[in-house]
């Protein structure tokens, strides 16, 4: 029990906590140097880039690295805690979107001279979007009913869920319950661009934030006190 640990015991959970969470941050920097070892691999191999387009190597080989380090990065993104405010709300979108840039691919030119997913990958688009829209509602349910919880209160963490779960209905819209439904077509051809633009202009913000942060700091620390 928490209230019998003793003080050493106590401060070394703590040094094993900022340790995981330490690691949690340098493990995303890990799957991304894997997703670019492979892409680098297989560029040499090609002597080119297919496409002019990273995401096009989800047709290739690259396929695994590609899918796998981006659904262990969404997992990551969220599991970051990032500062109370728009950084962590910024982190946890960007963790949900990540699936779907992983899931959906880019389209390719098809018969006729369109672009679209080849018909061989439609199932797996459609079995890849469907788990995770219904395994994020378990995910969705746990983090609020957590929230309520312990921390009632909390602004930054309200925003957080309250924005997942409209960003959870706009896919789960878009997507729809059935192959039929009338968004499911725009979804194949557009999904994959949205989501990625929307994790890139999110990560880029998070590292302004960082960087104004760092400067503020940094010249509060420089500041002298006169005597």
């Amino acid at each position: 029990m928490p209230w019998l640990m003793r003080a050493g015991d106590m401060q070394a959970v703590g040094h094993e906590t900022v340790r995981t969470y330490r690691y949690v941050r340098v493990s995303i920097v890990a799957a991304v140097g894997l997703l670019f070892t492979a892409l680098l691999l297989q560029i040499v191999a090609d002597d080119w880039l297919i496409g002019g387009s990273i995401s096009q190597y989800y047709y290739g080989p690259v396929r695994d690295v590609f899918v796998g380090v981006l659904v262990a990065a969404a997992f990551l993104l969220v599991a970051v805690r990032g500062r109370p405010g728009c950084e962590e709300v910024l982190l946890n979108i960007a963790g949900m979107l990540l699936p779907v840039v992983a899931f959906v691919p880019t389209p390719v030119p098809c018969a006729g001279g369109d672009r679209c997913i080849p018909p061989e990958a439609i199932s797996t688009v459609n079995l890849s979007v469907s788990t995770l829209l219904v395994a994020g509602i378990p995910g969705l349910v746990i983090a609020a009913v957590t929230w309520l919880a312990h921390v009632p209160l909390n602004r930054s963490a309200s925003l957080s869920i309250a924005v997942a779960v409209v960003v959870w209905v706009v896919v789960a819209a878009w997507f729809g319950p059935s192959p039929d439904w009338f968004g499911r077509e725009s979804f194949y051809g557009y999904a994959h661009y949205v989501a990625a633009v929307v994790v890139f202009v999110f990560m880029v913000a998070v590292a302004f934030i960082n960087a104004r942060r760092s400067d503020q700091h940094a010249a509060i620390a420089g500041t002298t006190v006169p005597y």
